[in-house]
């Protein structure tokens, strides 16, 4: 009578025993990381504590690039960022947020320069023209954003939008009346030498658009405009077709200086560019 061999490999209680161990080696390597992470934690937490403490890191200096010094002093009032306070935990998005509603600032970024500086970098607004909207003029920059009274409203330093029925917003906000935004948007599109020689505008309405230049100094096809009056003034209307425009203007302009004739012009229509209406004085 045979009998069987007992079968190989590891028994029933063997293989529990090393599930066991499996799982308590797990189990401590789990301990383990969560004990590091912890560890890691309080020492983050008091390096922090140190640095924001640390005398080393005490804001000494506040600088400001992009304007001038005038100007750099309000921006640094405005910060509100004091000498003393630490330069890791000083709340740069709120002193950006401050800054950022002054009306003539158009960018702003504040960057922290260890160990002690904090540099603030402004981009200014800058004007392009000049709305009278009832008494008071206002500088505007190309977005149509409203910057400062404009006290200094001498002929020839910025282009003058007389839009009477106009209300304008407070400034910092961009102006929303259609006939204004018109006259932007034209004036932007002129080439740049008809654009210096703009004296100012008449906006009553976008289709009303009326542009005063100044020829003096002005050229068309190499000749200078003396023959005609000093200032004369231009209907555009809407601001559509402007090179179209400004190609018909100044082609025309050349055909009046070679007739070399005293003519008194009281307005030129180039509301259709292809139909242009020279209006005589009467």
């Amino acid at each position: 009578m045979s009998s069987r061999a007992p079968a190989s490999g590891p028994t029933a209680d063997s293989r529990i025993l090393q599930r066991r161990r499996e799982v308590a080696t797990a189990e401590y390597r789990r301990r383990r990381r969560w004990a590091l992470s912890f560890l890691g934690l309080i020492v983050v937490a008091v390096a922090a504590v140190a640095v924001s403490r640390s005398p080393l890191f005490a804001i000494t200096g506040v600088r400001v690039d992009g304007v001038a010094a005038a100007q750099g002093q309000l921006v640094r009032d405005i910060a509100g960022i004091r000498k003393g306070q630490n330069l890791v935990t000083v709340d740069l998005a709120a002193a950006r947020q401050r800054v950022a509603a002054l009306p003539w600032v158009k960018q702003v970024q504040l960057q922290r320069e260890p160990p002690s500086t904090v540099t603030i970098v402004v981009t200014a607004r800058v004007p392009l023209a000049s709305v009278r909207a009832g008494g008071q003029p206002w500088q505007i920059d190309a977005a149509g954003v409203v910057i400062r009274p404009d006290d200094d409203a001498r002929p020839g330093r910025l282009p003058r939008i007389d839009a009477v029925q106009a209300v304008l917003p407070a400034p910092g906000v961009a102006v929303a009346d259609p006939a204004v935004r018109n006259a932007l948007r034209v004036h932007r599109a002129l080439p740049r030498r008809l654009r210096r020689a703009v004296s100012r505008y008449d906006a009553p309405s976008e289709p009303g658009l009326r542009v005063q230049l100044r020829l003096r100094g002005l050229r068309a096809e190499g000749r200078a405009l003396d023959a005609l009056p000093p200032r004369i003034w231009v209907r555009l209307g809407a601001a559509e077709r402007m090179d179209v425009k400004s190609a018909v203007l100044l082609e025309l302009l050349a055909q009046l200086q070679r007739r070399d004739a005293d003519l008194q012009i009281a307005e030129i229509n180039l509301t259709a560019p292809g139909n242009p209406v020279v209006v005589p004085t009467s």
